[in-house]
């Protein structure tokens, strides 16, 4: 496995590994780094405001064909209790009157939800209590992960919120490159055998690092037209200088990696 990137957020500001991008509290951070806004952020309680600024830290410039098939594996000691006090007190009233909004929040895996629908995460997740930080735990989990499922990289660490003056995030983007690829790879090739009617052919006989064009698959520039239309299609990618194509598309391995760097879907 190989860590993407780590992200720190506390009272202070947030870091992004280990170099500051922005100080300040949350809103201050959401401020400075979060582009055209999202006015749910104000509804959210601590934890989640700190869990979307840590995951919009993240993955930021990450590609949507990364984030789709993602996970998300965080932990803390207190859960949601913060918001549990919060939401007690408007039931303790004399009145009665129970808050529908600090409702929502009052389970701790809410935080993970919140990650997922902002970046149109589809993978596992997950939030687990723990006595104190522990990286070990967090790896093992991570590693479950990935034996029981196929995630393009997962977002894990430790996040809690004490108060609007002490909470952390400590959240890193982890992805099995070769897992990741090697389904990427797989998939280039069934959609390259379907767009190109090559009815006698099977992923197996496509190899990874064989031309495409002249020896090896033996396509031509019509077929080049077509792969085109195939990045556009299916991972929304355009290439704004045709000749580009050249490089990208001399083997499945080639066209692979600028998939993973560029796709838009």
């Amino acid at each position: 496995m190989k860590t993407l990137r780590q992200v720190t957020v506390t009272p202070r500001g947030a870091q992004v590994d280990g170099r500051t991008v922005a100080e300040g509290n949350l809103t201050a951070i959401y401020r400075a780094t979060v582009e055209g806004g999202y006015p749910k952020f104000f509804k959210m309680d601590g934890l989640c405001r700190l869990g979307f600024i840590a995951a919009e830290l993240l993955l930021a410039g990450e590609s949507a064909e990364l984030r789709v098939d993602a996970a998300v594996v965080l932990f803390n000691r207190s859960g949601s209790l913060v918001t549990d006090r919060n939401y007690q007190a408007t039931i303790g009233d004399a009145d009665y009157y129970p808050s529908p909004a600090l409702f929502v929040y009052t389970l701790a895996n809410i935080v993970t939800g919140e990650i997922a629908i902002r970046h149109k995460i589809h993978g596992e997740t997950a939030f687990y209590i723990l006595d104190a930080p522990d990286e070990a735990a967090v790896d093992r989990a991570v590693e479950e992960i990935y034996l029981t499922s196929a995630p393009s990289a997962v977002i894990a660490g430790w996040l809690e919120w004490i108060s609007d003056s002490d909470y952390i995030a400590q959240l890193k983007l982890v992805t099995n490159t070769t897992n990741h690829m090697d389904n990427l790879i797989s998939q280039l090739k069934e959609q390259i055998i379907d767009v190109l009617n090559l009815e006698d052919m099977t992923p197996a006989d496509i190899d990874d690092q064989a031309p495409l064009f002249g020896e090896g698959l033996g396509l031509d520039s019509i077929d080049a037209l077509e792969l085109i239309v195939l990045l556009e299609r299916e991972y929304g990618i355009k290439l704004a200088n045709p000749a580009e194509g050249k490089a990208i598309f001399s083997s499945v391995a080639s066209i692979a990696d600028y998939v993973s760097r560029n796709c838009k879907k």
